[in-house]
């Protein structure tokens, strides 16, 4: 080990791998947390807190705290406490004072709208790039089409494995 960002030799919360600095996870945290070397440790416990709630691994109507996090992700609870703040303001988590934070309810009805307007912008958008094309953007089209049968067609290789190739191609 090296010197972390922080400038912490041998740090206990991460270790220094070719300049990026990634938390220590038991379990599958660390595939949670945001890689890169522009991202902060509050970055990173933010992404791994709402990958927590988006999941389901903290239920709807869930209390939790900056320190049961903190001891969960192995850091401290500054970057737990800013990334609540940055949830809270997302509306994932409603704060209570001196008792944590409630992980947010929500009904269906509210996924239902969201639904509904997303496929009216979708429609949208997709009828404005559609009158915009020209040749060359639907060639590169019928490439990608012709691409993602090919790649579909392949037996043993799930749907996931599949859909990472074509975004990285």
């Amino acid at each position: 080990m090296g010197r972390c960002r922080r400038g912490v030799a041998n740090c206990a919360d991460c270790d220094y791998k070719r300049g990026n600095v990634r938390l220590k996870r038991p379990e599958n945290w660390e595939r949670n947390l945001a890689k890169g070397t522009k991202n902060t440790l509050r970055d990173s416990v933010y992404s791994a807190l709402k990958a927590m709630i988006v999941t389901g691994q903290i239920p709807p109507g869930s209390r939790v705290t900056e320190s049961d996090i903190a001891a969960k992700l192995n850091v401290s609870r500054t970057p737990v406490r800013e990334a609540f703040n940055r949830l809270e303001r997302d509306g994932l988590v409603t704060g209570r004072p001196r008792q944590g934070y409630a992980v947010t309810e929500f009904d269906i009805n509210m996924f239902r709208e969201a639904f509904d307007i997303r496929e009216l912008l979708d429609g949208h958008a997709t009828e404005l790039a559609a009158t915009a094309a020209t040749d060359k953007d639907k060639a590169r089209l019928r490439a990608m089409l012709a691409e993602c049968e090919r790649l579909a067609a392949i037996p043993d290789r799930t749907t996931r494995e599949k859909f990472q190739e074509l975004e990285v191609g």
